[in-house]
């Protein structure tokens, strides 16, 4: 069985987290006198047969400027990396496909504003969820599948949007922030005036997420892509005034 492994990239290095296999630990447990005697081999041993199933997984977001796409993805297929997740724009496509041709699948964010003409209030990111639209979200997004789909890539997964718990990335949370830190139950109380607005921005969400799901479908390589929804920030403590911050669980899997 294949293990997931998450890694991130800090200051050019990866990070990689092994997860270690349940039966390794039993048989440890089971053989604790053996161990006592031999336990750098049996670590060593364990570590060589978890290095058979790992799965090296990086966030692919800068390329140095005197490296090329195709360069950068040889460069992370020597390193073992095996799945990469990045934006998806027109001019990550050709670094999408090659890293494909590498041996490298994709875990694509496909920001739910993409194509639309709706105002962004403080960065490119901020758009109101609750004003993007549908047709003009399939619009753009169905030129850059289909030209992944003619280069040959079946992709790992779609992430649709990024963070969309902060005022980063959705323009219906305000920013400044009111302090608050909300939470599902806040989003579900009609009498919220601050949560009302952000709960319809995530039903219209939902809209480009079925958008999405059509587009997926209607494709010729990655009719069973898996669509998940955007990563979450994970928040302790109160919201920041300076920023507008809200609490969620998990990214779901929308199929």
């Amino acid at each position: 069985m294949k293990k997931l492994v998450y890694a991130a990239t800090v200051l050019g290095c990866l990070l990689v987290v092994l997860l270690v296999p349940r039966l390794a630990r039993t048989q440890a447990r089971g053989e604790k006198s053996k161990q006592q005697n031999s336990g750098m081999f049996l670590l060593s041993s364990s570590i060589q047969v978890q290095a058979q199933d790992v799965v090296v997984g990086v966030n692919a977001w800068y390329r140095p400027p005197n490296l090329s796409q195709e360069d950068m993805a040889k460069q992370l297929a020597a390193n073992g990396v095996k799945t990469i997740r990045t934006s998806l724009f027109p001019n990550t496509i050709d670094f999408v496909t090659e890293a494909y041709h590498q041996g490298i699948g994709s875990v694509v964010i496909v920001y739910p504003h993409t194509g639309s003409t709706a105002k962004k209030k403080q960065t490119w990111a901020d758009v109101p969820l609750l004003e993007l639209n549908p047709q003009e979200f399939t619009a753009a997004v169905k030129p850059m599948l289909d030209q992944l789909e003619a280069g040959g890539v079946r992709l790992t997964a779609f992430e649709l949007g990024n963070e969309i718990n902060t005022s980063g990335y959705n323009g219906d949370i305000a920013a400044p922030g009111s302090g608050r830190l909300l939470t599902v139950a806040d989003l579900d109380n009609p009498r919220d005036l601050e949560a009302a607005v952000i709960t319809a921005g995530f039903r219209n969400y939902a809209k480009i997420a079925a958008a999405l799901k059509d587009l997926r479908d209607h494709s010729k390589l990655n009719q069973h892509t898996p669509i998940i929804s955007a990563g979450i920030a994970k928040i302790s403590g109160r919201g920041s005034k300076a920023e507008g911050w809200l609490s969620c669980g998990e990214p779901t899997r929308y199929d």
